[in-house]
């Protein structure tokens, strides 16, 4: 029975173990620490789920920079708070620099995106506003004159939606153009087989027009010669009579 106990146990441990090390080698993000921003008091560290950087000061963090090593590209934004939360589904797999600015000093920080992480459904877009409520309270956000998050999104849903209506109409009316001119243009070859067709006609008209004054011209000439060759000939029979 303590036997039974014993492998029961250790299969259990096994598996925990297998789990752990299952969710252990599933890493997101990488980050290596910079010794002196540590003992100037910035921590700099990732969540659990490795989907997210906190910068944690103890004086201001009032900007931060991102740089993309692939493509040498940075990102720039204000912060103002000693707090920073930023969503690292923005960024794409690959090396980072990233670079708190403090008064005292600029301190890099480099990171490594290993994996994709998937935008969560409700995400903001735009990295400076998903940044801005992540990291800074309610209270702030409202200092700063920023609408509560609902409020945000329901704004975005509208501009998406009102976008979409304009595109739709653009899209109607680009419709509606192209089929006016295409039956503009129907109607122009249709217009056009016509004149033609009337041009045609008149041109047999006028050939045919010409032939008959030919053929009456020969006629003419035929009941001339008739004429001439008939008083011809009475002319002749009046000479033998006399």
């Amino acid at each position: 029975m303590n036997s039974q106990k014993i492998i029961n146990t250790i299969f259990l441990l096994l598996v925990v173990t297998a789990s752990a090390f299952s969710q252990g080698s599933s890493i997101k993000t990488t980050i290596v620490e910079n010794v002196n921003a540590s003992k100037a008091g910035l921590i700099h560290i990732l969540n659990k789920t490795g989907d997210t950087i906190i910068l944690k000061s103890n004086t201001e963090i009032y900007r931060f920079s991102f740089l993309f090593h692939n493509q040498k590209e940075s990102v720039l934004m204000d912060l103002g708070s000693k707090e920073a939360r930023i969503p690292l589904h923005h960024f794409e797999v690959g090396h980072y620099t990233v670079v708190a600015y403090r008064e005292d000093a600029v301190y890099p920080i480099s990171l490594n995106r290993i994996e994709v992480i998937d935008t969560p459904t409700d995400a903001i877009t735009d990295l400076e506003e998903d940044v801005l409520r992540a990291s800074l309270s309610n209270t702030e956000q409202q200092r700063r004159g920023m609408p509560d998050r609902e409020t945000f999104l329901a704004n975005i849903a509208a501009k998406a939606e009102k976008s979409k209506a304009e595109k739709d109409q653009i899209g109607r009316f680009r419709r509606e153009v192209e089929a006016r001119a295409k039956k503009e243009e129907a109607l122009a070859l249709v217009r056009e087989k016509e004149l033609r067709a009337r041009l045609k006609k008149r041109a047999e008209q006028k050939a045919l027009s010409a032939r008959s004054l030919v053929e009456a011209d020969r006629l003419r000439a035929e009941k001339d010669k008739a004429e001439a060759e008939a008083k011809k000939k009475t002319a002749n029979n009046s000479l033998v009579i006399n």
